[in-house]
């Protein structure tokens, strides 16, 4: 796999997630974050290095299963990042921000959002206030 093809994985797997007026957009280098106005406090943009994740001192990016499981971690800590500040609340929660966390099962990354009593929250469309089972995020 590449590393565009990868950070095209991961870009469509975040907007699936993202609550409505959020846009996920990528380059072979970064992952963008956008919301508009109507649906947050004000517009804005945002971004991870993804293709920096990888790299890591090295010329280039080695995608090693570790490294592909933190850059995604760290993609999707930052993204969680962005939408909370956007929308002035936890995302996805109520009252705290969730931790994300990532496991390699086979070939595949996954990557889901826990609080840490053990009380998980879908990420996905639904209203971010119900509480549901942890859910993983398939990120390859």
């Amino acid at each position: 796999m590449s590393v565009e093809h990868l950070i095209a994985q991961v870009a469509r797997r975040m907007q699936e997630v993202v609550p409505e007026g959020f846009r996920i957009e990528h380059t072979s280098e970064m992952l963008w974050y956008h919301y508009d106005l109507e649906h947050a406090y004000g517009g804005g943009s945002s971004g991870s290095f993804f293709r920096q994740f990888l790299v890591l001192g090295d010329p280039e990016p080695i995608l090693t299963p570790d490294r592909v499981r933190d850059a995604c971690e760290l993609a999707f800590d930052q993204l969680q990042d962005f939408v909370d500040e956007a929308i002035a609340m936890p995302w996805p929660g109520t009252r705290e921000v969730p931790q994300v966390d990532t496991a390699i099962v086979g070939t595949r990354v996954h990557v889901w959002i826990c609080h840490r009593a053990g009380l998980g929250l879908r990420v996905d469309r639904s209203p971010l206030d119900r509480p549901r089972p942890p859910v993983k995020w398939d990120a390859i």
